[in-house]
């Protein structure tokens, strides 16, 4: 085979490769997923868990809310990152329906302190051993955190999101149960 004919394999077969690369991160791109996934729900599984405070809560207590429920872990750096925002939307939509409830797969101490730390006015639920079997029943196939899921005041689901979410996807995301949507950003 003629030493250019070789180098042309090689550049096609890389060029193969780059595309190829390109395709799998896209397909893996975190963002909103279209319901009904096979893997989601139709309606929001029941569960009860302990919140920080050692109470048993059952999920039902939310029903009639509109309902994000965000599950994470204070050793995720994306789900750190995420929660201000999380805190900034349940602010703003807490008068029109919305909850947000956090389920951490963590060490309850160290959800104590992060809620602390950011002073999170919403519940948190925590057992570090069945979160993310929770989060299976709701959808979430990939074992990665964060992963959110909305739901409507029947409990139907409406979306999910894997993967953190800017201030732009938490809007789109919040669309579908909120009309004009607007996460205003407030100063410190």
């Amino acid at each position: 085979m003629p030493f250019r004919v070789k180098i042309l394999l090689v550049l096609v077969v890389a060029a193969m490769a780059v595309v190829a690369g390109m395709l799998a991160r896209q397909a893996l791109q975190p963002g909103p997923e279209a319901v009904p996934d096979a893997s989601v729900p139709e309606y929001r599984p029941a569960f009860s868990m302990r919140d920080i405070d050692g109470d048993m809560r059952e999920i039902s207590e939310w029903d009639g809310q509109v309902v994000l429920l965000n599950f994470w872990a204070t050793w995720c750096p994306p789900c750190r990152e995420e929660i201000p925002l999380l805190i900034e939307a349940r602010e703003q939509l807490h008068d029109q329906g919305l909850e947000v409830i956090g389920v951490a797969a963590d060490d309850i101490d160290a959800v104590r302190a992060f809620a602390r730390e950011l002073d999170i006015p919403y519940p948190l639920l925590v057992h570090p051993a069945t979160s993310l079997e929770i989060a299976r029943a709701y959808g979430e196939s990939l074992g990665a955190l964060p992963y959110s899921v909305l739901y409507d005041r029947d409990g139907r689901i409406l979306a999910t999101h894997s993967g953190e979410m800017d201030r732009q996807q938490l809007q789109a995301f919040l669309s579908d149960a909120f009309d004009d949507v607007l996460i205003q950003h407030k100063p410190d």
